[in-house]
């Protein structure tokens, strides 16, 4: 961002409690991640839970559903992309193949396209 857009966005903040309050908040969510502290998660959580936002209250109960898995997240560095992004990649192939030819030469394409 520019300079100019960065005291735009600065100024908007401060004309506007509300605007700023959401700013807060999700400045603290990125935190959470980058300090990788479980304790700053739970007090996000009670923040959101005091706040006006009803969309960020509802994803903040969808996190608390699946704590573990979130907590898990904030604490490692461990995903499974490669393998969703492999899993993706086959679908795909198999949409595009789908009523065209036998498994055989559906074998064939996945085995000869690149994994990359």
């Amino acid at each position: 961002m520019s300079p100019v857009e960065v005291g735009w966005y600065e100024h908007l903040r401060k004309e506007n409690p509300t605007l700023q309050s959401l700013w807060d908040l999700s400045n603290n969510f990125r935190s959470i991640f980058a300090e990788r502290s479980i304790k700053k998660f739970h007090e996000w959580i009670q923040q959101v839970g005091r706040s006006d936002f009803r969309e960020l209250r509802n994803f903040a109960c969808g996190l608390q559903k699946n704590l573990k898995a979130v907590e898990a997240s904030i604490i490692y560095d461990f995903n499974n992309g490669i393998t969703e992004g492999c899993v993706n990649r086959l679908k795909n192939i198999k949409k595009q193949m789908y009523g065209r030819a036998s498994f055989d030469l559906l074998r064939k394409k996945v085995i000869l396209s690149k994994w990359g």
